[in-house]
């Protein structure tokens, strides 16, 4: 995503700011002159995009906010926030009307003078933090601008609306995890930091909890279904996308399909009971995806979608579930 030093400048996508003061962000409030990270994000923004006209750019202080903004009236509006399992959501990338916009955390970019005049006591945080910062909002301009591309090229669109309930959950779920592995993959490796390259403790700990009281809730619940979307579509979903991320990582730099996996994470019962048992298959399903520059087929994506759909359901049965579709409902039980 860095542009070429000798070429052309790069299109830059339109930009704007919400529930963040233009000072936060290192900018004079009478000129509006964007920043020079700014203009990288909207750089990376504008290589990635088969339209940068189309694209916008927005740094908000209040991501959930600027995307509940954007949802249509209902449920999942009304209970979109950005807690990711043992983490938090960071930037999100939707299509609003026939523009894709880029919903970006401003706090990455705060300046540090402006950081000082607020609060001088953060000398050991965000103010020392101020080059981490720098880089990580490259690193997730980089991601973000994958997503536009795919937007744009239609391949974000799902294609299983003939499918039944707990299939069609599967099939989305599995969509979103190679949607979210297409566009890691256009992070030059120059640019990942340190915790990309591992899977934490925490996380998968935390996913165990939530397994024992999915366990705990069921002989309780009056309606199985929700509790299935719950784990499959977000505490499940959540964890895969993670391990997503991983893999791509891995292929950025080089490391073969199957070799063994890095950290102290694999010499944990968490790992051998919840996730060694299908980590090679899903590596090797995703090895088989081309990053966001290369466009896919809708017969493609289908078909690597139903693979790993299909995948997603027996690691399921690993978590402790079985979910399926049997005479025109779906149904969610305890694996044997």
């Amino acid at each position: 995503m860095t542009p070429p030093a000798n070429s052309a400048r790069p299109p830059l996508v339109d930009w704007a700011l919400e529930y963040v003061e233009p000072e936060a962000l290192g900018m004079n409030a009478k000129r509006m002159v964007p920043t020079n990270l700014m203009d990288y994000c909207r750089a990376a923004a504008g290589v990635a995009a088969l339209d940068p006209t189309k694209v916008q750019f927005v740094f908000s202080g209040d991501v959930a906010t600027s995307v509940q903004e954007r949802l249509p009236p209902g449920p999942y509006r009304d209970s979109f926030n950005l807690s990711r399992g043992a983490g938090t959501m960071g930037a999100k990338t939707m299509r609003v009307d026939d523009e894709v916009h880029i919903l970006f955390p401003a706090w990455l970019l705060y300046d540090v003078r402006w950081l000082r005049s607020v609060d001088p006591r953060d000398e050991e945080g965000r103010i020392a933090n101020a080059p981490l910062r720098k880089q990580f909002t490259k690193r997730m301009a980089a991601h973000e601008s994958g997503h536009v591309a795919t937007f744009q090229a239609g391949e974000e669109t799902e294609q299983f609306d003939d499918e039944p309930t707990a299939r069609h959950a599967f099939l989305h779920a599995a969509q979103q995890i190679i949607d979210g592995y297409r566009a890691e993959l256009v992070v030059p490796e120059s640019l990942l930091v340190s915790w990309d390259r591992e899977l934490s403790v925490e996380t998968v700990t935390q996913f165990r909890s939530f397994l024992a009281e999915a366990k705990d809730e069921y002989p309780r619940s009056r309606d199985r279904n929700v509790l299935a979307h719950a784990i499959v579509n977000n505490h499940a979903q959540a964890l895969w996308k993670v391990l997503a991320c991983l893999a791509a990582v891995r292929r950025i730099t080089g490391t073969e399909v199957g070799a063994p996996f890095p950290g102290t994470v694999t010499r944990t019962p968490e790992w051998s009971e919840t996730l060694s048992a299908h980590w090679a298959q899903f590596e090797e399903v995703l090895s088989r995806v081309p990053s966001s520059r290369t466009r896919m087929s809708p017969a493609e994506l289908r078909d690597r979608a139903y693979e790993l759909a299909d995948l997603l359901g027996a690691w399921l049965v690993t978590f402790g579930f079985v979910w399926q579709d049997s005479e025109g409902a779906a149904s969610l039980r305890l694996a044997e």
